[in-house]
């Protein structure tokens, strides 16, 4: 299956009717105290107010740059919040790349 997933990943990227684009997410808050872009093992942020909310951000890059970029105070990624992004986000690129098959990894 890897295979499969790379020879069609490799075609994808040499193909000019292709927009590829590469969704990435991180949060803020508590749950970053764990896990983050940070050093293995260490929190990201290591002395934060006690209301600090849980935020994510949910980006969208292109080869042309960012397409989209979203940040959640509530639900993150997991629940409707995203899902309305990306329908969003799928709505603005279908206008920008028309004709174009897009390809989200």
């Amino acid at each position: 299956m890897r295979i499969l997933f790379i020879k069609e990943f490799l075609s994808a990227l040499e193909n000019p009717d292709v927009e590829m684009f590469v969704i990435d997410e991180v949060g803020w808050g508590r749950p970053l105290r764990s896990y983050g872009y940070a050093i293995i093992g260490e929190p990201l942020i290591i002395k934060y107010h006690k209301k600090l909310p849980n935020i994510t951000c949910t980006c969208c890059i292109s080869k042309h740059g960012i397409e989209g970029l979203k940040f959640f105070t509530e639900g993150g990624t997991t629940n409707e919040y995203f899902s309305d992004y990306f329908a969003d986000l799928l709505d603005a690129l279908k206008n920008k790349y028309p004709g174009k098959t897009l390809l989200f990894v």
